[in-house]
């Protein structure tokens, strides 16, 4: 019998500070409702701004019995490097690593629970219920220009899929060792933030690992809850468009393969290039220029630090 916890989840707390307290509340009550202790709860501090939520979160957990451990980072590292420190202290036989400003359905651990004793699958996709009107937006695929999308009518039973939703990532302990063992963790700490998921499912989709959409594990997804609800391109600051538009370049670098995904890659940056323009004028354009040396320098320190920029092409026996 191993000696894991069943489930670790993990978040990052970074200028979410409104939604920590439905985050902590809400896994209390899925515990509750599953009749079982609370799962081990991971909360990385992505530097000084993180503080505030962590404080909110660690409050809340005490109030309702969790066992809530704080991991304090100097300065903010992103998504990416946020989601790797909480996934090195996480030891459950399931990791979850889901964004702060999500809340669970009182059945999430529940269902994970009937899921984790499930075999043939590597990640699980939730049916995550995102933004206002609670649109289903647990499904995605990667579109030709390797974008991604959601699938407008998700399965209404379970099934496997192409991927899932990044603000909820559902990993069985061997899925994460896989990873870390061809990127050194679970992401690369390089992308700071953003299309670490296409990155992550292009990688799965390349290696054989299995997603299976879950549509009665549920999440509630409020939407760029450290940016004040701006999730659109349009409306992100112009650091962060730069940022969106070298880290997709660097996904295709690391992912593609053959002509048809070499193909793509010039449509996806006409959009992208197409998007700065329209939102940005000439300071757009500008911000497109930009986010090419800001590629290349993150496709280098990638491949210094682990030796290659493309992970092992090695696929699942």
């Amino acid at each position: 019998m191993s000696a894991r916890p069943p489930v670790s989840v993990v978040t990052i707390s970074w200028r979410n500070g409104p939604h920590a307290a439905g985050f902590v509340t809400s896994l209390a009550r899925a515990a509750a409702a599953a009749g079982e202790p609370p799962p081990q709860v991971i909360v990385v501090v992505n530097g000084e701004e993180g503080e505030e939520a962590a404080g909110i979160a660690a409050q809340v957990a005490a109030d309702n019995g969790i066992d809530l451990e704080v991991v304090h980072l100097d300065s903010n590292t992103g998504f990416s490097g946020g989601a790797n420190a909480g996934v090195e202290h996480a030891t459950g036989d399931v990791v979850v690593v889901a964004n702060l400003d999500l809340t669970f359905d009182e059945r999430f651990l529940e269902v994970l629970r009937r899921e984790a004793t499930v075999g043939g699958w590597d990640l699980l996709a939730p049916r995550v219920l995102q933004g206002a009107d609670g649109d289903d937006s647990g499904v995605s695929r990667r579109t030709p220009s390797h974008r991604l999308a959601w699938v407008p009518t998700p399965p209404s039973d379970a099934t496997i899929v192409a991927g899932g939703n990044g603000a909820c990532l559902v990993l069985r302990r061997a899925a994460v060792e896989q990873r870390m063992g061809a990127v050194g963790s679970l992401f690369d700490p390089e992308y700071h933030s953003f299309n670490e998921d296409i990155d992550l499912f292009w990688w799965a989709e390349r290696h054989r690992l299995v997603v299976r959409y879950v549509p009665d594990l549920i999440v509630h997804h409020a939407l760029a809850g450290s940016f004040a609800g701006a999730f659109r391109f349009r409306d992100r600051p112009r650091d962060v468009q730069r940022r969106v538009m070298a880290n997709y370049r660097v996904t295709v670098w690391k992912n593609a393969a053959g002509a048809r995904d070499w193909l793509g890659w010039p449509l996806g940056e006409a959009v992208y290039a197409g998007q700065a323009v329209t939102f940005g004028g000439l300071a757009g354009l500008g911000g497109y220029a930009a986010s090419w040396p800001d590629s290349v320098r993150t496709a280098m320190a990638i491949r210094r630090r682990r030796g290659r920029l493309r992970p092992p092409a090695r696929s699942r026996v």
